[in-house]
């Protein structure tokens, strides 16, 4: 079963496949200390949220975004001017002591709004991020669903990388819950790079569904996983990279780019790695219950 290999392979060296140190899930120790940090940067927010703000504002708008976290969503923060302290100190006088008796209120000079309302957003926008995570891309697939649900169930740190942040919220609960939720689409290397900074594995289960389109076989089997391999090269923390796979013909050209995006693995990546070739899948009422593999 796939619960067993894949727990091998998180867990250990996963003989059979690959031969390593495994995971180490000690606390993170960094320049800022231990513990929690945050990447988080600012990003100024359209109207619309969720899916429909995504497709509005066009794929292309979430580069600069580093971190976990909707780019899109809007936050309201409570932005300080002059207006509203003048009309605040005029309104409470103190008994003689406001700005019409006694001109412009001391708290009021050189005071830099502008810098406190940039504040203000960094404070709302701050981020926690788990460290030492699972990385688990194509998380809102049927596979992916299980394999996220069996890499949280083993009490890892998990995040995952999604196009739909509404969808992946709906299936793990809001984003910083239960595990890290990153926006991006695998054909996007700068959106892959910032799921995969600071990840410690990186399973991915993307695949395409279609032989032509931005959903094709060839754009997330093959260019998908060469931007995956690229961030993994970048940044030393990544240890493991499991590749679920496939052993049977699921499309016109589907079974041939699975296929090169295993030799593009077991050519480029530098570090222990697995591949996973699924077999066959049980399905029950409530979702994947299992996976057989070859």
């Amino acid at each position: 079963m796939l619960r067993n290999i894949l727990a091998l392979a998180l867990l250990s060296g996963a003989s059979g496949f690959t031969t390593g140190a495994g995971l180490s899930l000690g606390r993170r120790t960094g320049p800022q200390g231990s513990g929690f940090g945050s990447r988080c940067s600012p990003c100024k927010p359209p109207s619309a949220t969720g899916l429909g703000g995504l497709r509005a504002q066009g794929g292309d708008k979430a580069d600069g975004w580093r971190g976990p976290g909707n780019p899109y969503k809007e936050i309201k923060v409570f932005e300080p001017s002059l207006g509203d302290d003048i009309v605040a100190d005029l309104q409470g006088k103190r008994f003689g002591a406001g700005r019409a008796f006694y001109g412009e209120a001391e708290r009021l000079k050189d005071k830099d709004y502008e810098a406190l309302k940039e504040e203000a957003l960094a404070e709302a926008m701050y981020r926690p991020e788990r460290p030492n995570s699972v990385l688990v891309i194509g998380a809102t697939g049927t596979f992916g669903q299980w394999v996220t649900l069996k890499v949280m169930a083993k009490d890892l740190n998990t995040r995952i990388l999604t196009r739909d942040f509404d969808k992946a919220e709906t299936l793990f609960g809001r984003d910083g819950a239960n595990l890290d939720v990153y926006y991006g689409d695998v054909t996007n290397p700068s959106q892959v790079d910032n799921a995969c900074e600071d990840a410690q594995t990186v399973v991915y289960c993307a695949a395409g569904s279609l032989p032509f389109g931005p959903n094709s076989y060839e754009k997330v089997d093959s260019e998908g996983v060469t931007n995956m391999l690229e961030a993994v090269k970048k940044y030393p923390s990544v240890r493991k990279v499991i590749l679920l796979s496939s052993d049977r013909e699921f499309g016109v050209g589907g079974l041939e780019q699975r296929r090169k995006a295993e030799e593009l693995v077991r050519s480029e990546c530098p570090v222990d790695y697995a591949i996973v070739r699924a077999a066959g899948k049980t399905l029950q009422p409530d979702g994947l219950s299992g996976v057989a593999v070859t």
